[in-house]
């Protein structure tokens, strides 16, 4: 067997562990929704190990009757070696689909690449405050990511796929009281357009925790991103 099949092998295993282990069991999914998420980012080399980005996101239901949300979230990202990183960000969640709120999220990350050859393995460990207007309770959550991208296929395409954990430490309402509150799992491709540009399409599993019946969202996710040194 060749080093390359021996390779690419480990990849897809690891590729499928993460997947399944994201997809809850239809018996456990009550409530079942669709949408679409489109993100949009833009980054830029600040200093030498300093980049500073900018994300857009905009959620819709899936028939494009109307927003569920927009995102709106800037960050710093400061690389102390090529495999940690540390990053600051703030997240504004313009609410609009069937509630209507605004929430603020600072967040704060640690970041840790571990690549195997040419697979590309990334953690990331974030904490974020919950801020809803109207609540006097600020809510706090940790979030661990773990993300693989395969080596380049054909015409410069690599697989992406990725699962996330959210804990709820403190709930800023009684929706989210479980401490294990939601599982985020991806599975898609990216493209590099030129230098600066990359594209990603994929399907992402949303499970939520919610009093009384779980939910699953079955999301469409696009993405267009662009950064420059």
């Amino acid at each position: 067997m060749s080093r390359t099949s021996s390779r690419w092998r480990g990849w897809r295993r690891a590729a499928i562990a993460i997947v399944a282990l994201g997809f809850p069991s239809s018996a456990q999914a009550v409530l079942e929704d669709g949408q679409l998420w489109a993100n949009f980012s833009v980054g830029v080399r600040a200093l030498e190990k300093l980049d500073a980005e900018l994300l857009v996101q905009v959620r819709s239901f899936d028939d494009m009757s109307e927003f569920e949300r927009v995102v709106i979230g800037p960050s710093l990202t400061y690389a102390f070696t090529e495999q940690i990183s540390v990053s600051v960000g703030y997240e504004e969640h313009i609410v609009r689909g069937l509630a209507d709120f605004n929430e603020h999220r600072p967040w704060q990350a640690v970041n840790l690449n571990t690549p195997i050859q040419q697979v590309g393995i990334r953690h990331r460990l974030r904490l974020e405050e919950r801020i809803i207007d109207g609540v006097d309770e600020t809510g706090v959550r940790l979030r661990y990511r773990l993300a693989l991208r395969s080596p380049e296929t054909f015409a410069g395409v690599r697989i992406a796929v990725w699962n996330e954990i959210f804990l709820n430490l403190n709930s800023p309402t009684p929706l989210l009281d479980p401490v294990f509150g939601e599982n985020r799992v991806f599975a898609g491709f990216q493209r590099a357009v030129g230098k600066s540009v990359a594209l990603e399409l994929g399907y992402q599993n949303v499970y939520l925790v919610l009093p009384g019946e779980n939910g699953v969202i079955h999301t469409l996710m696009t993405g267009i991103s662009a950064h420059f040194d």
